[in-house]
């Protein structure tokens, strides 16, 4: 009788562990990236070591644009103005006929490259998005 309590007893607790644990992953929001539409999109410049240079060809920044909503979505959350940390950070914004702008970030950490949006989420890309844009620098 006493090894059915603690058998029950051990099941339980698993029972509340596993639930515990499926709630805490499945509750995680996943975050996508916020680029209005391109339409709108006017120019763009790409900021690297205190270079800047504006680009207003339309081919090139649907090129990085599209390349951009490829991203593979995160539960990663954005919580600076900037990258904390990543090496090569490369600051793209977009900017809209309207005078607002979007700000996104590429760079490379841990041999993976990464795209963020301040405040929003870090979105793990392609090497080749991240030189597509390096060499448009």
């Amino acid at each position: 009788m006493k090894n059915k309590k603690i058998i029950l007893g051990i099941i339980l607790v698993l029972i509340i562990i596993l639930s515990i644990i499926f709630i805490n992953f499945t509750s995680k929001k996943t975050y996508i990236i916020t680029l209005p539409n391109i339409d709108k999109v006017v120019s763009l410049s790409i900021e690297y070591n205190h270079h800047n240079k504006y680009i207003s060809n339309k081919d090139n920044i649907k090129e990085i644009y599209n390349s951009f909503k490829t991203v593979t979505k995160t539960k990663i959350k954005s919580k600076e103005n900037t990258p904390v940390d990543g090496e090569n950070q490369i600051k793209v914004t977009f900017y809209y006929e309207d005078s607002v702008a979007t700000i996104v970030y590429v760079y490379k950490k841990d041999k993976s490259y990464y795209l963020e949006e301040p405040y929003n989420g870090i979105y793990q890309i392609d090497k080749n998005i991240y030189n597509t844009v390096f060499d448009l620098q």
